[in-house]
């Protein structure tokens, strides 16, 4: 649903007077964005009706003088709108004073929380003894993964069991986490048809709700690791495993650039995981890996509807190294106000989503591998529920790619670069197999029969370009190379042209130096393979390690998934009681964490 007008007459109705506001810092929110959550969908004809009320009232029309658009967050409801307009912040708390609205608060932005990236090579071996966090060869400061896997069930449920992920961007071509994407079944994949009448248009495997499309692709990591840690297939001799990897995961892209959410798209993300749900889909946890320290209205109404529904929420404590316990945020605005700074460390003591008192949420803090708490890692005894290791965790990331130039590869594993003629045929992305055979100057009568379905080498002279390739085409050869007869290899391709009539059916043509073609005879008889310029997804460099509470919490979401599995008839607050009152205890986390332990599956 759009219910966009660009007017700004159209909001004089709703902003009364203007008066004075703190305006954040642009690092925690959305410039010239607000949220605003009206009373009832009716009151919108307020705002479509500018003169209704106001219209012998000069001095609001004067001081909304500047253009605003107004757009529905989530396709179902006409309630919860984003405004957009230059300076709009300035009407926060007239809003908010208007008796047809909720509440009105600034498009705020959430940060990811990792701290640390290092890539590390792969074999094709897997590497499941670098995951320490499931097995510690050290010591037994991990989760109990081998234990807890052997005692699970072994048959596999028709309705999967369910994470959803809420992120930055997910790399689902991934060898780990291909197979284990959720499939939207009500969808037609690609057909550019809102199948299943949700709002979204070919969400087959998620939504990115920041682009409004159904492409979670991205150049951010973390969504990537983050699922990796949860449920990466497990026994396909690659990679590594995931805590529970009979799950499967819902890709929720919210991602605004490196290690940042919108907080609008994370509401569209919990508005389309409750219609899911609701809808049948057998969603347990969503994981929330990220934070902030500002009260939203706007994400706590969105959190405790996923509670209505039975649906945990799996939060990360942040990664600031702070007691949580004593919130100085006295007034909830997300500023240390004069007189609130109560533990003295200029540091606001509070993160969100983690501190707020939802029954369906568990704050995750993290630990090393000797079993301490992370440095990093947020605290508070009744703040922050369960530990999990989240200190150099090694999960998938994106895919690695690996620029192949243009070359020809010979069998003695030489490569040659070339030039392509103008209007040449163009490459297949496998390249081009054949033996070489030398053509002389490409006369018909120096085509022998070993060209056929091979590769001729042609000396450039003589005849023209468009003449060679015609003849060595009539020889049946599959792709021609031309190399140059003279030393001068700036002329190499320079004006080296094919009649653009015939552009649809030249074989692939390319020239080379004099150099170059000279080894090649010298070479002969070889085979060759010639590739295009392209680009090789290296499979063996798309794992690393990331460190931070956001690692920690995909290992009490995949642990939920866990139990879901195992035990699915228990309430949501039975499965959130079944993961906390089983953690393996550790002294040092006896006055720091509410369980005192960390997770144990």
């Amino acid at each position: 649903m759009n219910i966009s007008r660009k007017n700004s007459l159209n909001l004089i109705a709703l902003f009364v007077f203007v008066s004075a506001y703190k305006i954040l810092a642009s690092s925690e929110c959305i410039p010239n964005e607000i949220i605003v959550k009206l009373k009832t969908p009716s009151t919108i004809p307020i705002l479509e009706d500018p003169y209704a009320t106001q219209r012998s009232n000069k001095s609001i029309k004067k001081l909304v003088s500047q253009e605003f658009t107004y757009t529905a967050i989530n396709p179902y409801s006409s309630d919860l709108i984003l405004i957009k307009g230059e300076k709009v912040e300035n009407f926060l708390e007239s809003l908010n004073n208007n008796p047809n609205v909720e509440y009105a608060e600034p498009h705020y932005i959430k940060k990811l929380h990792n701290i640390s990236f290092q890539r590390k090579d792969l074999p094709n071996d897997p590497k499941f003894y670098l995951q320490w966090g499931l097995e510690n060869q050290t010591n037994r400061f991990d989760i109990n993964y081998l234990e807890g896997s052997s005692l699970s069930k072994r048959n596999i449920d028709e309705n999967p069991v369910i994470i959803a992920i809420i992120d930055s961007k997910f790399s689902i071509n991934h060898t780990d986490l291909k197979d284990q994407l959720w499939i939207n079944e009500e969808e037609i994949p690609n057909n550019g048809i809102d199948d299943d009448l949700n709002g979204y248009v070919d969400d087959i495997h998620g939504y990115d709700f920041v682009n409004l499309s159904p492409d979670v692709i991205g150049e951010d990591i973390h969504g990537t690791h983050v699922a990796g840690i949860s449920i990466a297939k497990n026994k396909n001799n690659n990679g590594i495993s995931g805590v529970f990897p009979e799950a499967k995961f819902i890709a929720l892209a919210c991602g605004i650039g490196i290690d940042e959410l919108s907080s609008v798209a994370i509401n569209r993300a919990k508005n389309y995981i409750a219609n899911l749900k609701l809808r049948g889909y057998n969603i347990v946890v969503v994981n929330a890996s990220y934070g902030g320290n500002i009260f939203s209205q706007n994400e706590y109404d969105g959190i405790k509807e996923l509670s209505d529904l039975g649906v945990l929420f799996c939060t990360a404590s942040g990664n600031e190294g702070i007691n949580l316990e004593i919130e100085d945020d006295l007034n909830s605005n997300g500023i240390l106000d004069s007189g609130e700074d109560i533990n003295g460390n200029g540091l606001l003591d509070v993160s969100y989503p983690n501190n707020y008192d939802i029954p369906n949420i568990i704050s995750v803090s993290a630990i090393n591998s000797n079993g301490e708490l992370a440095y990093f890692a947020n605290y508070g005894k009744t703040k922050v529920d369960i530990a999990a290791p989240g200190e150099m965790i090694y999960s998938t990331i994106n895919l690695a790619t690996e620029n192949v130039n243009e070359k020809i590869k010979l069998d003695n594993d030489q490569e040659i670069s070339f030039q392509y003629i103008e209007y040449s045929g163009s490459i297949p992305d496998n390249g081009i197999n054949g033996q070489i055979v030398e053509c002389g100057l490409g006369n018909p009568n120096e085509f022998s029969n070993l060209v056929t379905n091979n590769i001729a080498l042609i000396q450039r002279g003589v005849l023209t370009f468009e003449n060679k390739v015609a003849n060595a085409m009539n020889a049946g050869a599959v792709a021609v190379i031309i190399y140059n007869n003279s030393n001068n290899e700036n002329n190499v391709s320079r004006n080296w042209t094919l009649s653009n009539q015939n552009n649809s059916t030249w074989i692939p043509s390319i020239s080379i130096s004099q150099i170059d073609g000279n080894y090649i005879k010298s070479q002969l008889p070889t085979f060759a393979t010639i590739y295009p310029e392209t680009q090789i997804i290296n499979e063996e460099n798309s794992y690393g390690y990331l460190s931070g509470t956001s690692m920690a919490t995909p290992m009490v979401s995949g642990a939920i998934a866990f139990a879901a599995y195992n035990f699915p008839d228990e309430t949501m607050l039975e499965r959130k009681n079944r993961i906390l009152d089983n953690v393996t205890k550790l002294n040092n986390l006896e006055d720091k964490i509410l369980s005192g332990g960390i997770l144990n599956l």
